[in-house]
């Protein structure tokens, strides 16, 4: 099959009204099977570069269609619920799979909701890359900031890489080392930036940090971890290497929410927090939900907004998940 992209856009906008419609037929079934099979021949036939040419609105429009038409699908088999995730997409999906299949495999319906998008500032921290004698390490709180390190330096030097390197979560620490090359990590179990300050504070004290650790991060960082570190004369130098906004897409994707209500509420960061809220208040989609955060900082954020929590995810893995949605039913 030719890829088209006209088709593919044309397409995508017809499979996303009928999908919004109460039922589907048969013949709104074999448009989607169209729809479904033109993806998978374009991830299939066209190079990642190639691919990313197409608009990423294009791609979560088809996603959305595609999950609408699970859900009408799956409750009318029944299920034990449908759990919003309102997180960001990982570019290679991989992760964002392992919570759907993870939902799937427990009879509840996965809806992924993208928050955020990400423009990336790497001017300055290409100035630091450039400059690895100067420092002890690095601090990657998340994935997203070891991508700003991939984007402004491909290939790290071998004195980045013999140094000791700190990380949130097991997610970010594979990033670092699968795209960075990054071997000598700490902190992948510390689950959020409270514990990693500690277990930093602890090293520095113990002699092992001599220079100021690089921490590139998003301009809507948390404060926890520079003031820890502050309080207890760890040095770091912090490079604003990229910019969180909400999704282009987020007001639809929330809009969607309101034809088949959640019964869970998933969330995976303060940013997304405070960028889905508004849209979920409008819609009154809070009162008859459950509310998931993955972790304490998140939980904060819900907080802060007057959200009751009804479960806290303390390490952001998709089993501890589950725990938690099936504590809750």
């Amino acid at each position: 099959m030719t890829f088209s992209i006209t088709l593919f856009k044309r397409s995508v906008y017809d499979i996303y009204r009928l999908t919004r419609l109460t039922v589907i037929g048969v013949s709104e079934i074999r448009l989607i099977a169209n729809v479904v099979h033109l993806y998978q021949t374009a991830h299939r036939t066209l190079v990642v570069s190639s691919f990313r040419l197409l608009k990423e609105e294009w791609c979560h429009v088809l996603s959305a269609a595609v999950q609408g038409f699970r859900c009408n699908r799956a409750m009318s088999g029944g299920s034990r619920g449908i759990v919003a995730l309102f997180k960001s997409t990982d570019e290679t999906t991989s992760n964002d799979d392992r919570y759907l299949s993870i939902l799937e495999e427990n009879n509840f319906i996965g809806m992924l909701v993208p928050t955020l998008s990400f423009q990336f500032q790497t001017e300055h921290l290409r100035e630091c890359l450039n400059q690895p004698e100067k420092y002890s390490g690095m601090i990657l709180t998340s994935q997203r900031s070891a991508e700003s390190v991939n984007k402004a330096f491909a290939d790290l030097s071998d004195a980045w890489k013999e140094k000791r390197h700190y990380c949130v979560g097991i997610k970010t620490a594979e990033t670092a080392a699968t795209l960075l090359g990054l071997k000598n990590l700490a902190g992948q179990d510390c689950g959020n930036a409270a514990n990693l300050s500690s277990l930093i504070v602890q090293e520095f004290q113990n002699g092992y940090l001599p220079l100021p650790l690089l921490f590139p991060c998003s301009s809507l960082k948390m404060d926890t971890l520079p003031r820890t570190l502050a309080e207890h004369d760890v040095s770091i130098e912090i490079v604003n290497s990229y910019v969180t906004v909400p999704h282009p897409l987020l007001q639809d994707f929330v809009l969607q929410l309101s034809h088949k209500v959640p019964d869970y509420l998933v969330f995976f960061s303060p940013s997304g927090v405070n960028f889905s809220l508004p849209f979920i208040r409008e819609l009154g989609l809070i009162a008859n939900s459950k509310i998931i955060s993955i972790g304490s900082t998140t939980e904060r954020a819900l907080q802060d907004s007057n959200i009751s929590v009804s479960r806290v995810c303390r390490k952001p893995t998709p089993e501890d998940f589950i725990a938690a949605i099936n504590s809750l039913s």
